[in-house]
C-alpha cells in the first residue's frame, strides 16, 4: 500500500468522525431548539457519514492490483464515487430548498438565535477546522477523494 494511501486513509477517518460529531451535535441541537434548519444539518452531516464510510472503503481499493475480474484496476471507482457524492449533496440541498419554500408559504415560524448563533459558531470552526486539514493533506499527496472531501 502505498504511503499516501495511509496518510489519505488518516485524513479520511479524521473527517469521518468530524461528520459523525458534527451529526450529533445537529440532531441535539435541533431537538433542544426545535429548529427544522439545525435538524436538516444533522441530516447532511449524517448523509456524509454514510459517503465517508463508502469514500474510506473506494481509497482502499482504488490501490489494489488489477486482477482477473478488474483488468484495468478498480481506479475507475473513485469519479464514480465522487458523481454520487454530488448528485447526493444536490438532493439534499434541493429537499432543503423545498422546505423552506412550504415553510414560509405557511408563514414561517419562530426562532430562537441565541442557541443557533452558538451552533452555528461551534459548527463553523469544527468544519473550517476539518476543511483546512483536509486541504493541507491534499496539498502533501493529492488525490480526488481528498478534494472532494476537503471540499464538502
Amino acid at each position: 500500500m502505498p504511503a499516501h494511501n495511509s496518510k489519505e486513509n488518516v485524513a479520511l477517518c479524521v473527517s469521518l468522525i468530524g461528520s459523525i460529531s458534527m451529526a450529533l451535535l445537529g440532531f441535539g441541537f435541533s431537538i433542544f431548539t426545535q429548529s427544522e434548519a439545525i435538524f436538516l444539518d444533522g441530516v447532511f452531516s449524517l448523509v456524509n457519514v454514510t459517503m465517508g464510510l463508502i469514500t474510506l472503503k473506494v481509497s482502499r481499493m482504488v490501490v489494489e492490483p488489477s486482477s482477473n475480474r478488474f483488468h484495468f484496476g478498480k481506479a475507475q471507482t473513485e469519479p464514480l464515487l465522487n458523481t454520487i457524492k454530488g448528485l447526493l449533496y444536490f438532493g439534499v440541498l434541493v429537499a432543503a430548498g423545498y422546505a423552506g419554500v412550504i415553510t414560509i408559504l405557511s408563514g414561517g415560524q419562530e426562532m430562537n438565535f441565541s442557541w443557533s448563533i452558538l451552533y452555528s459558531l461551534l459548527t463553523a470552526a469544527v468544519c473550517l477546522g476539518i476543511g483546512l486539514y483536509l486541504s493541507k493533506q491534499n496539498e502533501d499527496a493529492p488525490t480526488p477523494l481528498l478534494d472532494v472531501e476537503a471540499k464538502s
